[in-house]
């Protein structure tokens, strides 16, 4: 039974869901390369990349150091194979629409012109090679068959678990009181912090009583609201590149620049807030 699992065969278990959670994406690459499905693909891959980095850290106490940083590295490196392609599509479909009324309509058919351009440079579709190789599930099971004879490898899985997810959540509280609304790097290391607790608590739903799981909806719009400040942010980065490719598109993203700061600066105290009210309500339950 589950119950009576141990933490080593709990990390077993995690294993497989991800390999069950990896489906959906071979599904979306098998169907070939349309671009109706490469975005969602993209996504997907993202998110179950994210999950297997996520189980790792939830599991690193069990696991050999060198080898859980190997897998994390390769995992990690995967992911921002496509963060490029993730960041113009933002930017194009969600973040310029917001910057007509500041660079004007000529200006803003420029930008998309040249983030087209960018994309088409960046596209690295999601092929099923790719994705059913061992660059996801494998590697996690690869940092897992020589678990570590450790205090916490004799733990039963249940109170592995609890400790794990009191660990990620002090954690993310420390980061949380680093934080201001002008720091953006203590901001996107906040993000990380209620992400990956956010992932573990799913990972470990099913492997805990249902009295002792938490409401997961606050870490859900904290993540959502951190979200998009990084996502402000990126935008402004790439941006602000585009006008040292090409000087002609100065005028146009100085503009840009300033009201994405201002987008920002607006978002970040509510951020801040919505993440103080996910981790008040993440203790578990007894």
């Amino acid at each position: 039974m589950i119950s009576q699992a141990s933490a080593a065969e709990l990390f077993g278990l995690v294993t497989l869901r991800l390999a069950t959670d990896r489906l959906a994406t071979d599904r979306l690459a098998t169907d070939g390369h349309r671009a109706a499905n490469q975005a969602e693909a993209v996504h997907q891959l993202r998110v179950n990349l994210r999950k297997a980095r996520t189980a790792l850290k939830l599991f690193e106490p069990l696991l050999p150091r060198e080898r859980y940083r190997t897998a994390d590295r390769r995992l990690r490196a995967e992911a921002h194979r496509y963060d490029m392609r993730r960041d113009l599509d933002v930017l194009r479909h969600e973040i310029l629409p917001r910057l007509l009324p500041v660079v004007g309509g000529t200006a803003q058919k420029k930008l998309a012109g040249r983030i087209r351009a960018a994309d088409r440079a960046a596209a690295r579709p999601v092929t099923p090679d790719r994705v059913t190789s061992e660059r996801i599930t494998a590697v996690v099971s690869a940092a897992g068959p020589r678990l570590h004879s450790t205090r916490a490898s004799r733990l039963s899985g249940r109170k592995f678990l609890h400790q794990r997810l009191d660990s990620l959540t002090a954690r993310a509280r420390r980061r949380l009181r680093r934080s201001t609304r002008d720091d953006r790097s203590a901001l996107h290391r906040l993000r990380i912090a209620l992400k990956q607790l956010r992932d573990a608590q799913l990972l470990s739903r099913d492997f805990l009583p249902r009295r002792q799981r938490i409401d997961l909806a606050p870490l859900r719009r904290a993540t959502a609201a951190l979200g998009e400040l990084q996502d402000l942010e990126r935008a402004r980065v790439l941006l602000t590149g585009f006008v040292r490719e090409d000087p002609r598109h100065a005028e146009a993203v100085t503009a840009a620049v300033l009201r994405l700061e201002n987008l920002h600066r607006a978002a970040a105290p509510e951020a801040l807030r919505l993440a103080r009210r996910a981790l008040g309500k993440s203790a578990r339950k007894s």
